[in-house]
């Protein structure tokens, strides 16, 4: 496989140049990887799918595009010679006995004698024919009792039932105008070409005078347990968009906001820059003064509390335990994050949203939310419908729960806060003859004032 680059000149003349790009070809495949070094240039293999994404640095820092499609290799020939020649002597196989079995039977199938039941002998019923679809994915609500055995189910014949589930969700995952986000003035304002957020759900800004697309910011409204606007799904601040995050934290009044990558992932600076002051720095983004009041740097995360305009605080929950290609190895680490965040609401269950991003406000961002909602969720049903809370996500902004991996992600931690929850329960009820009957702890994820439409 070949890629090609393109090497400008010096920056200044960069965009007037295009004549003087020289291509560069970068041909994978080409070392010996015999010696297990960390980093080679192997042959792809046969029959497999990869995909591809770009980095680009300068001296100001670097950014990166999405993973692109998946691109599959040309199949290895020689096992598709062998498994033609398996085929084939299956199929002969077969053949035999069923013709063997055809002329014991004598036409059984379409022929036979009336008994005296009033039923015809060799005439098959087929609501007696055990049929196995377990190999079909079925969208539907799912028993929380159920719910682990439902996952390892899933888990079977290497995820097969996860892939059609994730391919059927992208398929039906609908698609909404972006007008604002593709305008000459608000295009430059998205970090990512193919995330757009839909005209019917976005964050709108108040307009400042003169300033046209000033109400543009990429982010969209997402739904919650206990509001339709119980979250805004952004991208990480740009320095272009620092002063619009902060007019809608402002605006939106938020109290929470939640990040979820980090500023340097392997070594390499993702794309997302510090857009908070430092400690006992307070700057001025547009018109609003941002402080910090305190800072806390824990094992799994960095809370800091800032203040605007000196009079409302927002607290700030960076998480640093989501590893960059992937999700947290244990389940747990997320679910206690979730969890302690929503603790830290100041009035759990309004209408205030919180704000959650990465880098392009989709694929951990829509794990997130997908996770805090569903905790909420089984507190008060006993069902669980995953698949169309992550559709239902999708019909607000794209590519919610960006990957198959993140989609799994979603159903471990569900399944390990069931089993969880389950022995805690059990440990309690064998404890009950010690313990005062009256008390009841408090539960950070009832609803009491929500009502259904």
């Amino acid at each position: 496989m070949e890629i090609e680059y393109f090497l400008g000149g010096n920056k200044r003349r960069r965009r007037a140049a295009v004549a003087e790009i020289e291509p560069l070809n970068f041909i994978i495949g080409t070392e010996d990887c015999s010696n297990n070094q960390e980093y080679c240039n192997e042959p792809l293999k046969a029959g497999r799918a990869y995909k591809v994404k770009s980095f680009a640095c300068t001296t100001s820092g670097c950014t990166e595009t999405l993973y692109s499609q998946p691109i599959r290799t040309a199949p290895d020939p020689t096992a598709g010679i062998i498994g033609g020649a398996v085929a084939a002597v299956v199929a002969i196989v077969i053949a035999g006995v069923v013709i063997i079995f055809m002329k014991r039977k004598k036409r059984l199938c379409f022929a036979g004698k009336e008994v005296e039941n009033g039923t015809r002998k060799g005439v098959v019923d087929m609501q007696n024919i055990d049929t196995d679809t377990d190999h079909i994915f079925k969208p539907c609500p799912v028993k929380l009792s159920e719910f682990p055995a439902y996952v390892e189910n899933m888990h079977k014949d290497s995820n097969l039932l996860f892939a059609e589930a994730y391919n059927l969700l992208k398929e039906q995952s609908p698609s909404h105008p972006v007008t604002a986000a593709n305008s000459e003035n608000d295009r430059p304002k998205n970090r990512y070409t193919n995330i757009m957020p839909y005209d019917r759900s976005r964050v709108k800004l108040r307009p400042l005078d003169d300033v046209e697309g000033s109400d543009f910011i990429n982010a969209n409204y997402i739904p919650g347990y206990t509001s339709r606007r119980e979250y805004i799904a952004t991208q990480g601040p740009m320095q272009m968009t620092f002063d619009d995050f902060w007019r809608m934290i402002w605006e939106q009044t938020v109290d929470t906001i939640v990040m979820l990558t980090r500023l340097v992932e392997k070594g390499r600076r993702k794309c997302i820059d510090q857009y908070w002051p430092n400690l006992n720095d307070p700057v001025f983004y547009g018109d609003l003064i941002v402080s910090i009041q305190s800072e806390s740097n824990l094992s799994d995360y960095t809370l800091r509390i800032f203040e605007q305009k000196e009079c409302r605080t927002v607290k700030h929950f960076w998480y640093l335990k989501w590893p960059d290609m992937g999700c947290p190895d244990d389940p747990k680490m997320l679910l206690d994050f979730v969890k302690t965040v929503r603790e830290h609401k100041v009035m759990p269950g309004n209408d205030i949203a919180s704000v959650v991003h990465c880098s392009a406000g989709v694929g951990r961002t829509g794990t997130y939310i997908a996770v805090d909602h569903l905790l909420q969720h089984i507190r008060d049903h006993d069902d669980v419908d995953i698949y169309q809370l992550v559709l239902d996500m999708r019909d607000h902004r794209c590519n919610m729960v960006q990957t198959e991996d993140q989609y799994v992600y979603i159903h471990e931690c569900l399944k390990a806060f069931i089993t969880t929850d389950d022995e805690t329960e059990d440990e309690e009820e064998e404890e009950h003859v010690y313990q005062n009957t009256k008390f009841c702890g408090d539960n950070i994820y009832e609803n009491t004032a929500f009502q259904q439409d």
